[in-house]
């Protein structure tokens, strides 16, 4: 999987470096290795920005795992952060759910509802 990252990756194949990043993410989720999923889900969200295939998806998707990550470690302004960006592609997003899990579909909507108060606490 590393190897088809680098490869896909020099060869400006964007879409194939963020699917990798991803699934090896919820691999070592699955096995609850936080710290390397956190950094694989951290690189998905970096090369998502190039991925142009998609109207976004990808993009929304990693900001949503990234808000995901944030919240479960109790930085608040970070999901907030990210929250903001979810918003801003919320159109794309919702175009999209059907490749957002429950739990992520659930978590963007608390964030999106729920910005005001949150990041409001967070700024005091």
């Amino acid at each position: 999987m590393i190897l088809s990252i680098r490869s896909s990756s020099a060869a400006g194949e964007y879409g194939e470096v963020y699917s990798c990043n991803y699934a090896l993410a919820r691999f070592l989720q699955a096995r609850e290795d936080r710290w390397l999923s956190d950094h694989f889900f951290e690189n998905c969200l970096k090369f998502s920005k190039f991925v142009q295939s998609d109207e976004g998806k990808k993009k929304a998707e990693a900001h949503c795992n990234i808000g995901l990550i944030a919240d479960r470690n109790g930085i608040f302004s970070t999901t907030c952060s990210h929250g903001l960006n979810i918003s801003k592609l919320l159109y794309t997003v919702f175009c999209f759910s059907k490749y957002l899990s429950v739990r992520q579909s659930q978590h963007l909507t608390s964030i999106v509802l729920c910005l005001n108060v949150d990041c409001a606490d967070t700024d005091a």
